[in-house]
Parts: C-alpha cells; structure tokens; sequence
C-alpha cells in the first residue's frame, strides 16, 4: 500500500525529482538501444554526411528533439555527433539503402531551406541556375 521511506518509486521513463537540490524536474537519460522494429543487418553499413553546427540545430532542433520522430517516420536509425572543430556535425544514416539516400535527401533539403530563409533574412540574395540549383549568395543591390 504505502511507502514506508515515503518516497515514490518513478516508473521507467517519468521525470523524476531529485534527492537533494533545488526542487527542478530531471529528464531520464537518453537510451541509446536499437528499436525492436529495426533489423540488426541494417546497422552494418551507414551512409555518412557532414553538415553545419547551425543547420543541425535547425534541422534537428537544439537538443536533437525532432531526431526521435524522423528516426520513426523514416524507419532508420541517425547519429549525429558533433565534430572537433564544433563547426559541423557528423550525421549516419542506419537503414536499408533507398531510406539512406531518402533521409539523406530529406535533411539536406530542409538544411538548404533554411539556408535561404538566412540569406532572405539577412537581405542576401540566393542566385539560382537554371537547372534550379543554388550557386552563390550575393549580396542584394
């Protein structure tokens, strides 16, 4: 019935509070284990990409927020893990090989959006070829 210490068990994955301390609710740690809906055989050869500190953030939100839902959405698993220099980031793709290229697609699409919404914002303007490809950014006049 009651807890004789008067402390309530947490159950796996609620926030717990502290021992000791100043009261604030802690996160569980991330888990990092392989969802049961992954095959063990796609995790041998991931496909590997680098991209900008800040358009990770953008991308993936600042606390990686957002990889959870790709991650299910998109049925692979990603690592991103940031490289020494903290300029950019290194981002594996686990998965069969069209999901690979699909996510990686994806997420170089969405950090290119945001990309030009920088430029537009910052009263650059993106030159575009004709094959509707990006070249430069220039400065608009």
């Amino acid at each position: 019935m009651g807890d004789p210490g008067g402390a309530a068990q947490a159950q796996e994955g609620e926030r717990t509070a502290p021992a000791q301390g100043d009261g604030l609710l802690m996160l569980p740690p991330r888990v990092l284990v392989r969802p049961w809906w992954f095959p063990v055989e796609d995790l041998e050869d991931p496909l590997v990409f680098y991209l900008e500190a800040w358009l990770a953030d953008q991308v993936f939100g600042p606390e990686l927020d957002i990889l959870p839902r790709i991650q299910w959405m998109s049925q692979a698993l990603l690592s991103v893990n940031t490289v020494r220099s903290g300029d950019s980031v290194e981002i594996s793709v686990f998965g069969r090989p069209r999901v690979q290229l699909h996510v990686k697609s994806a997420i170089l699409s969405l950090a290119q959006r945001h990309k030009e919404r920088r430029a537009a914002g910052e009263g650059l303007q993106v030159c575009i070829t004709p094959g509707g490809i990006p070249c430069a950014y220039l400065p608009a006049f």
